[in-house]
């Protein structure tokens, strides 16, 4: 009845999850000691999973003048999706690589 349809369910996402472990692996990722990782793709494949926030914005500035690069993120979290947080770090580079 239900508990074997769930069963089945969960078989077939826990084949999806290895398919993509096995896919980034292939791609040179390694998920030895990630347990963390593995346990948010398990996490994110269950149909109740809400994301706790979600990137708005996602800058990187790099500056000529000097060898100086700026990030600036912003997310949204909280249960009604109402908070916004934002960090800004900048970072002098120590080498400068043309392109």
């Amino acid at each position: 009845g239900e508990k074997q349809g769930k069963d089945e369910e969960w078989k077939q996402r826990s084949g999806e999850i290895l398919k993509s472990v096995k896919e980034l692996e292939r791609k040179g990722y390694t998920f030895e000691g990630a347990e963390a990782s593995v346990d948010l793709m398990i996490r994110r494949s269950l149909p109740e999973y809400r994301p706790a926030f979600s990137v708005v914005e996602y800058q990187v500035y790099n500056y000529d003048i000097e060898p100086t690069m700026e990030r600036v993120k912003r997310w949204r979290s909280g249960a009604a999706g109402d908070y916004f947080s934002k960090e800004r770090k900048t970072a002098k580079c120590k080498a400068v690589v043309a392109v």
